[in-house]
């Protein structure tokens, strides 16, 4: 068995040893734990790669971060958690019957549960008791993580590897094609090679290309003369004399006419353009950035895009990854445009640590499972009409990643019986939601499926007793078994009725004088 069919067999079998030299780009990527959502947003992002043999996850235990390492420290959190066992080919997730509730993919834990390559690849989500959530998937055992940039951000692989492509390529001065699905970020993609590249100090033109009609398409790329034609009453410089010196970005070069195509070969071929009406062409030094979602390949193969300035866009590509493909920059992401929304709404402090979390688990855990069509385009989306809501519906998300139960605050947790009660189960204010067994215990008294209701409270904070119903005051009601009782004295009524019917001063609940059984009359 030769060294690469070993590894592939050991996919997640090797140790954690921080390896040296080139090995490091050979090793198989391992489960990792990375956090969606927390009570404490700025933990979101932060990541625990597992090795090998069991790991219980809990309030503490792993420990997440990359230099300062701590466990999740939730107090709601129960001691024991679920355990993830990494085996040679596979991993397995256990609930033991004593840990708190988990949900695994939206659907909850009872037992154990296999997970493949494929749907480690894929991710799989955990929400531990409405508090925290989590994403299982495989990740570089190692890597060097460039430094942050502006627009760019994530944890994932792919996006490590992207900022690696922009810092290498920011310094060449070759044209970079970026290709990626609508909403995928493009545009900071370029604007990120700007920044990055030795012509940052000059300008970036942005032109959609797609909204270039033929008839002023050379007007708006090369410029025109006062006077060329009819409305040209003053000079007007084009995109790429204004990119001159910096950076030309073509948005949508596949929308491209097919006149305009000509006119774009040429210029990228000579360096030279010719405003529209000039006696002279200028020279202009730009380099351009191109994007697309679409296929330009086949594009050129059906004859609807030319192949000569394919090739001149293509110096170079960079393919941007779509947010189903990387998962574990859902929390990052949404926690950034949902501070960047709130403090341009003056409610930057929603997103503080709090007892019951304004961001709550059950929408993030939902927003992870949402496959996102629309890319980072519309999470953003989705961010701001959050931020923008009420506190009870804070968002108004697609029908695929609506709660059940509405977006209000997360629901106060359920004490465990192994649980710390003093420091998981607070002493609820009055009003307070009851959920969980608590709730099922308290119908069950009051009268569950099955079961008698118990009577209603009566004004006065006091419980209704039997007798109220007819409309007897509670002092008559207490009354009434001295009464009951006197009626098997010797000596006593057969029936004894209400004192407030019967009673008057000085008889103490007694029949008159006169009548049977009651005391002989005084003689006259």
């Amino acid at each position: 068995m030769d060294e690469a069919e070993r590894r592939r067999r050991n996919l997640w079998s090797q140790t954690t040893q921080d390896p040296v030299g080139d090995e490091r780009e050979h090793l198989p990527p391992v489960p990792t734990l990375t956090i969606l959502g927390h009570p404490d947003v700025a933990r979101v992002g932060e990541q625990a790669r597992l090795p090998a043999g069991s790991t219980e996850v809990s309030r503490l235990a792993p420990d997440f971060g990359s230099t300062t390492r701590f466990p999740l420290a939730d107090p709601f959190l129960s001691r024991r958690g679920v355990i993830i066992h990494r085996g040679p080919d596979r991993v397995s997730v256990t609930r033991p019957p004593e840990a708190a509730e988990v949900r695994l993919d939206g659907a909850p834990l009872t037992g154990a549960v296999e997970l493949g390559a494929a749907a480690l690849e894929r991710g799989v989500v955990l929400n531990l008791r409405d508090r925290v959530v989590l994403l299982l998937h495989l990740a570089e055992a190692h890597h060097e993580a460039p430094p942050p940039l502006v627009g760019l951000l994530g944890v994932s692989d792919a996006m490590t590897r992207l900022r690696q492509l922009v810092l290498r390529f920011a310094a060449a001065e070759v044209p970079v094609l970026i290709l990626g699905e609508s909403g995928t970020g493009k545009e900071l993609v370029a604007q990120a090679l700007h920044a990055n590249s030795a012509r940052r100090a000059a300008a970036c033109v942005c032109l959609d290309m797609g909204a270039v009609v033929p008839s002023v398409a050379a007007s708006e790329l090369f410029g025109h003369v006062r006077g060329a034609f009819t409305g040209a009453e003053t000079n007007h410089d084009g995109a790429f004399l204004q990119a001159n010196g910096g950076t030309l970005f073509l948005d949508e070069i596949a929308e491209t006419p097919a006149e305009v195509q000509a006119m774009l070969l040429r210029a990228l071929e000579t360096g030279v353009i010719r405003p529209v009406g000039a006696q002279r062409e200028q020279l202009v030094d730009v380099r351009v950035l191109a994007a697309t979602d679409g296929d330009l390949d086949a594009m050129v193969r059906g004859g609807r895009f030319k192949a000569p300035l394919l090739h001149r866009l293509s110096g170079l590509r960079i393919a941007v990854p779509p947010l189903r493909a990387r998962r574990e920059d859902l929390g990052i992401l949404l926690v950034g445009f949902l501070r960047e929304e709130l403090s341009a709404a003056g409610a930057g402090h929603r997103l503080e640590p709090r007892r019951q979390p304004w961001l709550n688990a059950e929408v993030v855990e939902r927003l992870a499972l949402y496959p996102w069509p629309g890319n980072i385009r519309e999470l953003k989306n989705v961010a701001r009409q959050m931020a923008y809501g009420s506190d009870e519906t804070r968002a108004q998300l697609p029908a695929s990643v609506q709660t059940p139960s509405g977006l209000r605050g997360a629901p106060a947790p359920s004490c465990d019986a192994r649980t710390d009660r003093r420091a998981a189960c607070p002493r609820r204010g009055r009003g307070a939601p009851i959920t969980g067994d608590a709730a099922a215990r308290r119908g069950h008294r009051r009268g569950g499926p099955g079961q008698p209701a118990r009577p209603p409270l009566a004004r006065g904070g006091h419980r209704a007793r039997p007798g109220a119903e007819q409309g007897l005051a509670l002092r008559d009601h207490r009354a009434q078994p001295d009464a009951a009782h006197r009626q098997g004295r010797p000596g006593a009524g057969a029936v004894a009725r209400p004192r407030r019917l019967r009673r008057r001063p000085g008889s103490h609940g007694r029949p008159p004088r006169g009548v049977e059984g009651g005391p002989a009359a005084a003689p006259a």
